[in-house]
């Protein structure tokens, strides 16, 4: 949707004229058209506000009294259009007295001439007024527009938003917002650099303006998210049609400087009047049903429903108890899964498994609550945390005489967008007595795609530290083979699905795992497999020469008090 705050600096400026007199009409344009002015005419009130919003004028000049709809009456009118608080408006009167001008510039007048016109006054004041007019819709348009793609911005959002709403109501008509999400743009940065980031943002907001009608709103809140404003609509499968079109044309392959990009997007809808009647409640609830898409696997859109409502205080009541509990110790604790090796039997490692001991539900494992700390911003707190809890209860199990192999522990992608993660982990190894060698970092396999020289310095700083590092979830992802070869990595730790289909008929997992297998060989690198809940898959993995394996069928999560009755049961001693 355009109007008047939108900037165009190279076209000429636009005079709407508005006289019920054609001769003065007629003499305006000709002492103005020397200056290079663009006009429209309009004989009355009601023909100027037909016009305005097609035509987009700079300056409004008009009459104050014309039949039926005066001059003050037409300005007020306008300045209730959106976005028209800019434009100025030039009164032509031939009356001067008090209450004429007071109500005149209530309305919005910018400034009159007197009649008989002063067409040399009448030259000087529009183009101060157009001056003054341009350099004010400048600064309206940094303020009202995302300064990397020209998109609205969410100040000018809620402006269309609150008037859109309002002209709903009046014409009974429909309304929709639709919230937009990129899918996995994290990795695009984190992976191939802000500079590509931004330029897939830039063709992205391209794209969801032609996916979308001129009369439509376009806006980026920032980051990778994005609101449609759809307005003039039927029903609701308008705004159905709209995000099908926006899907299709998110998943369209980019090729950014010589790359292919590949996206999806997950969309949340809400719609006036059946899921609010106001900004701020359409807004929240069309963010609700985006993160309910996100939540139930991404790549399409939802409408809002009020059981979604309820989901979202459940969430939020989550997320501020998950906050509460990472400032206060004790909410979260540890249990080890034994990592054992196949050719022995013995365990060669542990699997630090973070528990949330939430105050109303219980005890929570970490998939229950993980992708929520992701989401809410928490998972480095979460991470120093655990990473705490772990050094201390390695160097609880040292002073007691307690000998356990290294543990591992999840260390988010996150920490490597900091400059001191490094030195972070080294105080915490300080402050615990924890030892650096008694310690494995799994992390994620974006991490080893990203070809970023402080990426391979934070990792070679950590080996210096004696920790080792160990690719998590390896196969479900990108992995830079090359980056595998030249950063220091210990071992890949292979994704659940490949274990599941182990030994199964006319299943490729067989083939799937002795291909990871050989690869990890040629890398020179360990290889543990996840997820073993059968004897049949851990005889195939022995089979095909994998060194380590972990699941329930060798152990279940242990507490820490448990560790050394099960490494004796394992090992022996």
């Amino acid at each position: 949707m355009m109007t008047s705050i939108d900037l165009d600096l190279n076209a000429k400026p636009k005079i709407l004229i508005v006289d019920d007199q054609a001769s003065v009409r007629l003499l305006i344009r000709q002492v103005l058209t020397a200056d290079g002015y663009q006009f429209e005419d309009a004989e009355n009130g009601h023909r100027a506000l037909g016009l305005f919003p097609e035509f987009k004028p700079d300056l409004v000049l008009l009459d104050c009294l014309m039949p039926g709809m005066d001059g003050i009456e037409l300005c007020r009118q306008l300045k209730d259009i959106s976005g028209t608080q800019s434009v100025p408006v030039l009164m032509i009167t031939s009356l001067e007295d008090d209450s004429t001008v007071e109500r005149a510039f209530d309305a919005g007048v910018s400034d009159y001439v007197t009649k008989p016109i002063n067409f040399a006054v009448l030259r000087q004041r529009v183009r101060y007024l157009l001056k003054a007019g341009i350099a004010d819709r400048q600064m309206r348009y940094l303020a009202f527009h995302d300064g990397l793609t020209g998109l609205a911005n969410r100040v000018l959002l809620m402006d269309r938003l609150r008037h859109g709403i309002a002209r709903a109501a009046r014409q009974k008509k429909m309304l929709g917002l639709v919230f937009v999400d990129l899918d996995h743009f994290k990795w695009v940065n984190d992976t191939l650099g802000h500079a590509t980031g931004d330029e897939v943002l830039k063709n992205m907001a391209a794209r969801l303006k032609q996916a979308v009608r001129d009369s439509d709103t376009v806006v980026r809140l920032g980051g990778d998210e994005f609101v449609l404003l759809i307005e003039n609509m039927r029903g609701s499968q308008d705004v159905a049609t709209v995000a099908q079109k926006v899907l299709d044309s998110i998943q369209a392959p980019l090729r950014i400087g010589g790359r292919e990009v590949q996206l999806g997007g997950s969309l949340g809808i809400a719609v006036y009047p059946s899921d609010g009647y106001d900004a701020d409640q359409l807004m929240t609830n069309a963010d609700t049903a985006m993160y309910r898409v996100k939540e139930g696997g991404r790549n399409r859109y939802e409408f809002y429903t009020a059981e979604m409502g309820a989901a979202v205080q459940k969430r939020v009541a989550m997320v501020n108890h998950m906050r509460n509990a990472l400032a206060h110790e004790g909410a979260l604790s540890l249990h080890f899964q034994p990592q054992i090796e196949l050719s022995s039997g013995r365990v060669q490692m542990l699997e630090a498994l973070v528990r949330w001991q939430h105050p109303e539900i219980g005890l929570l494992n970490a998939a229950e609550f993980l992708p929520l700390a992701e989401e809410s911003g928490q998972v480095r707190a979460l991470d120093e945390q655990v990473l705490r809890l772990v050094c201390r209860q390695l160097s609880l199990w040292r002073s007691n005489g307690v000998v356990v192999p290294p543990v591992s522990v999840n260390f988010s992608a996150h920490h490597f967008r900091e400059s001191d993660a490094v030195a972070k982990l080294a105080r915490i190894l300080e402050e615990t007595g924890a030892l650096g060698e008694n310690l494995m970092l799994e992390i994620s396999e974006h991490v080893t795609h990203a070809n970023d020289a402080s990426i391979e310095l934070a990792l070679n700083a950590l080996k210096e530290l004696g920790i080792g590092l160990c690719v998590d979830d390896f196969g479900t992802g990108l992995t830079s083979l090359r980056n595998l070869q030249r950063y220091p990595i210990d071992s890949l730790k292979i994704n659940a699905a490949f274990t599941h289909g182990l030994g199964v008929a006319n299943d490729d997992s067989t083939t799937l795992m002795r291909g990871i297998l050989l690869l990890a060989k040629a890398l020179r690198v360990s290889a543990i497999a996840e997820a073993v809940e059968t004897p049949g898959q851990a005889l195939v993995l022995r089979e095909l020469g994998c060194e380590y394996a972990l699941g329930y069928f060798f152990s279940k999560p242990v507490s820490a008090a448990e560790v050394p009755e099960t490494l004796a049961r394992f090992n022996g001693v």
